[in-house]
């Protein structure tokens, strides 16, 4: 098999999409670099990333095909699913063929995983508008870390940025070191590591031991449905829900 690698960025995959209408060697994949196992099988070819050829290639998509299909793309890279690469290839290859009718073809092979990969995704992001936690700094920030299945950090900014007004604000995806910050109605997505924050406040942790204490006590033993409970509040994301930190120092969930 052609594989294709790519540098694991975005402008590296239309790279990617891009070489392959040139190059006479088609890919029969394209992968991350960091997912690919070498073999003595695959014929490798490394492909640098051009912003240049990127950009052609995201204003084809959005142009020759439509803007929806571009979201698409997208929304499969974010998912960041081993195969995705492949997936978007197979995808645009259709696309370029049948411009903004792709639409209606839901169930074909090659768009079918596209549109359950987008679902997925919005879904992820959904869920997370109703778990995020924020806990408040010392600096007189607020701050919660996530770890969601999919890159959905920079999907929560639009929200976030309306419903916290002029507080300043971060939600901080610990699994991939990356954050989105707002402040006044606004939003940026940076970089971000472990262990550059300050510590909560005072404030915060008497809420957090009151929160705590409240969750507990308006429990109802006779109703608890643990089955239904993790249907909408899956195990995965109590690491970092308050109600589920049962005497969780403050200083343990930051770091």
């Amino acid at each position: 098999m052609n594989i294709y690698l790519y540098d694991g960025t975005f402008e590296g995959l239309l790279t990617s999409i891009y070489e392959a209408y040139y190059l006479p060697v088609k890919p029969d994949q394209i992968l991350q670099e960091n997912t690919f196992e070498p073999n003595l099988i695959d014929e490798v070819y490394q492909i640098a990333t051009d912003p240049i050829k990127a950009e052609k290639v995201y204003g084809s998509i959005e142009s020759k095909i439509s803007p929806d299909a571009l979201r698409h793309v997208y929304e499969v890279f974010l998912s960041e699913d081993v195969d995705g690469g492949t997936i978007i290839y197979r995808y645009l290859q259709l696309g370029y063929r049948i411009g903004s009718k792709i639409v209606q073809y839901s169930v074909h092979e090659d768009v079918l995983p596209v549109f359950k990969m987008s679902q997925r995704l919005w879904r992820e992001q959904h869920r997370l508008l109703g778990l995020v936690r924020f806990k408040l700094l010392e600096n007189g920030g607020y701050y919660a870390p996530v770890e969601p299945d999919n890159n959905v950090v920079a999907l929560l900014g639009p929200h976030f940025a309306g419903r916290m007004g002029d507080l300043s604000w971060m939600i901080h995806d610990l699994r991939r070191g990356i954050a989105v910050l707002g402040q006044r109605g606004q939003w940026v997505m940076t970089t971000m590591e472990r262990g550059e924050l300050t510590g909560i406040s005072q404030e915060e942790k008497e809420f957090q031991t009151l929160w705590r204490t409240y969750y507990k006590h308006i429990a109802i033993p006779e109703r608890i449905n643990p089955r239904l409970q993790k249907s909408h509040m899956p195990v995965r994301y109590w690491k970092y829900l308050t109600e589920k930190q049962h005497g969780m120092g403050a200083k343990k969930v930051l770091k």
